[in-house]
């Protein structure tokens, strides 16, 4: 997979991405190989024309690397992942510009059966993970109910197994909030990738569908069903952490088995939309 490192320097205050505090000042950016550098040197890089396994469109991570440059640094993680769908067709930003303020990028908004779709991928500067916090707007006056799509091609091409899951053996099944899988079960080469779906407790988005199992496939692909009321805003909220070691991997997913998130975990969301995140209990 190619790797390109972009760096830039967000100055003025061409546009706005939505922050804990309210508005904060952004430059438009081209949404080609933008890297978001996150905690435990973690890298993740988009791309507006890529796609996973089963969609096409953004990826908010074409590749991702973990660790320092030279023989240390695992990359491959992906060829294509965190791609969202809605119908069975991949979002991405209509002008392929975006809006970045630090290691936060911002797309859309963009039509997609009847919503207005847009998204905010973040990599958190404690850990090796990126935030992806998907915007569904309702202008019309019917609810609309829509399947939506999480998915992702890996980097481990097909060699991948599952290593541990939410309910804490190594099969993942529809109940699992979350998934750990890697390329190798002692000496992973490419990094161990964790998929974080939703929360606990009595959420109103689960997975109802896994397409593809991250088993030997490739892929990583679920579906699920999401509804908006009319003239109102739902969020969805995923995250996907990358890690050196299977035992990294294991002890970082602990956070994501309390009912709520963490503040690092939050930073940057306001509290005004927690409530309406569908896929976690905030």
């Amino acid at each position: 997979m190619r790797r390109v490192r972009l760096v830039v320097t967000v100055a003025g205050a061409a546009a706005a991405i939505v922050l804990a505090s309210g508005l904060v000042a952004a430059k438009p950016v081209s949404l080609e190989y933008q890297v978001l550098n996150g905690g435990r040197l973690s890298s993740w890089d988009s791309d507006n024309d890529d796609g996973g396994c089963e969609l096409s469109g953004y990826a908010g991570v074409s590749d991702g690397w973990i660790g320092p440059e030279g023989d240390d640094l695992m990359d491959d993680a992906f060829d294509g992942g965190a791609v969202f769908g809605i119908e069975g067709v991949g979002y991405s930003d209509p002008d392929g510009i975006g809006n970045k303020v630090g290691d936060s990028l911002a797309s859309g908004p963009r039509t997609m059966s009847g919503l207005r779709v847009s998204r905010v991928d973040r990599a958190l500067p404690k850990s090796p993970t990126l935030r992806t916090l998907m915007t569904l707007r309702n202008n019309g006056n019917t609810p609309q109910t829509v399947e939506i799509t999480w998915d992702a091609n890996l980097g481990s091409d097909g060699s991948e197994e599952v290593r541990r899951s939410a309910s804490g053996d190594a099969v993942y099944a529809l109940g699992d909030r979350w998934v750990i899988s890697s390329d190798d079960p002692t000496t992973p080469g490419d990094p161990v990738l964790t998929h974080v779906l939703f929360g606990k407790g009595k959420v109103r988005s689960k997975t109802t569908e896994i397409v593809n199992q991250p088993e030997g496939t490739g892929c990583f692909t679920v579906r699920s069903m999401v509804r908006v009321p009319r003239k109102q805003t739902r969020y969805l909220l995923f995250f996907i952490e990358m890690n050196r070691t299977h035992n990294a991997s294991f002890n970082s997913a602990r956070k994501f088995n309390k009912r709520g998130l963490n503040k690092a975990l939050l930073q940057g969301i306001r509290p005004a939309i927690r409530g309406d995140i569908l896929n976690w209990k905030l």
